[in-house]
């Protein structure tokens, strides 16, 4: 028998600058690119106790305090991938018990302000506008092949394009606006051994896409009710995603609770 043990793969991919010739805004990220993120076990009999995670990420923003920030661009032009995959070795067996994959692409994420025991802290008083942009493919997937026994596993595929997330006061912000072009796919496989057969306890599978996802927190102003139809009126988000995601099991057993077969 063979246990292995897997690594971690994290890809970050951002830039900064004032782009004072065309955008003006306290923070700038551009990104163009490709980026992959791949975990491989190759000719393995047992795996155990075990963590894959491949992440691509694109420009990230993250304070807890804005300070006197008041704009914010983003642009990626970024294709990613972010897998992890587990394959036998040969005709062998393959056993596999407390593992998780987990892939993820981020491309252009805000977060500002945090939450710790149930409260707000930070700022963003003078923030008044957030662009972003992404353009570019999204790729993630898990994938175990060859399996005969499986117990515990965890398989978690997530894209993201264009995340704001704001835990604090949204001051004066007047201004938002999302774009979003590519494809989204979201993966996770589990196949059978060369028997066509397997027994399987306990599995997971979560496959998500999202493409511009804006989460504001409270609003300082005197007629909330109003400030928010404004905020709504001033939000522009636009999608042109083709959004794919799958969860899938191809063995000929699949238990919950069975003695492991010898």
């Amino acid at each position: 028998m063979k246990s292995v043990i897997a690594a971690s793969v994290l890809a970050l991919m951002t830039s900064a600058s004032a782009y004072a010739t065309s955008i003006d805004a306290d923070i700038g990220q551009f990104a163009m690119g490709v980026q992959e993120a791949l975990n491989k076990i190759d000719d393995a009999k047992k795996v155990t106790i075990t963590g894959q995670e491949a992440v691509n990420a694109a420009n990230l923003v993250s304070k807890v305090n804005a300070g006197d920030l008041t704009a914010v661009y983003q642009t990626s032009k970024v294709g990613q991938t972010a897998e992890n995959k587990i394959q036998s070795y040969k005709y062998y067996s393959l056993t596999v018990e407390d593992v998780t994959q987990d892939a993820t692409n981020v491309a252009n994420s805000i977060s500002i302000g945090e939450v710790t025991d149930g409260a707000a802290l930070g700022e963003a008083e003078q923030l008044e506008k957030i662009k972003q942009r992404s353009y570019g493919d999204q790729f993630s997937m898990n994938k175990i092949e060859e399996l005969d026994f499986g117990k515990n596993i965890g398989q978690t595929a997530v894209n993201a394009a264009n995340l704001v997330t704001l835990e604090v006061d949204g001051g004066v912000i007047d201004d938002i606006s999302q774009k979003s072009k590519g494809d989204q796919t979201a993966l996770n496989k589990i196949y059978t051994g060369w028997f066509d057969t397997a027994d399987l306890h306990t599995v997971k599978q979560s496959a998500t896409n999202v493409a511009n996802s804006i989460s504001l927190g409270e609003i300082d102003v005197e007629d909330v009710a109003s400030n928010i139809n404004k905020m709504l009126d001033d939000v522009e988000q636009e999608v042109r995603v083709d959004q794919y995601a799958e969860n899938k099991i191809e063995v000929g057993n699949i238990v919950e609770d069975v003695p492991r077969r010898l």
